[in-house]
């Protein structure tokens, strides 16, 4: 069988040649699911897509250009909490905060602070659901300095 292209190659149901290396090796280190890419991996894809002719980079990468609050924080939490639940509505705000624990933050201080973050989730949950690798834009400044001193 030939596959045309990447897509077909990713989702083909077959086992690589790493894993089969890997239960050689070390049968039990062999991942039951398959792992997201690593910072690397994404690296060396976004690199090798923007030195390919065409727009292919744009098929595979969606860049964002910001930059989610840390987790250890309660808008990170309160953040977190809403992009797992899928929702974002008045009603979610109020179960994510009670949720994170977050009582000393009153419901309208929250959805006020919320509010910014609707139009980035939808990005987010628009690249989820095309499958698209997400990269920022810093990491994406990076691969195209290495793409020019490659050209």
């Amino acid at each position: 069988m030939i596959l045309e292209n990447i897509k077909d190659y990713q989702t083909y149901k077959a086992i690589s040649y790493s894993k089969l290396s890997m239960a050689d090796r070390a049968p039990w280190e062999i991942p039951m699911v398959k792992q997201p890419p690593g910072p690397a991996m994404l690296f060396g894809s976004a690199v090798d897509l923007l030195l390919q002719p065409g727009n292919k980079f744009e098929e595979e990468f969606v860049v964002l250009d910001f930059i989610l609050p840390e987790k250890t924080t309660i808008l990170g939490k309160l953040l977190n909490t809403l992009y797992i639940m899928g929702d974002m509505s008045r009603e979610s705000v109020e179960i994510a905060l009670n949720s994170v624990g977050a009582k000393q933050l009153k419901l309208e201080a929250a959805i006020e602070q919320v509010e910014p973050w609707k139009e980035k989730f939808d990005i987010l949950n628009e690249a989820k659901a095309s499958e698209k690798k997400i990269i920022s834009t810093e990491q994406y400044i990076q691969d195209q300095q290495i793409v020019s001193t490659l050209l």
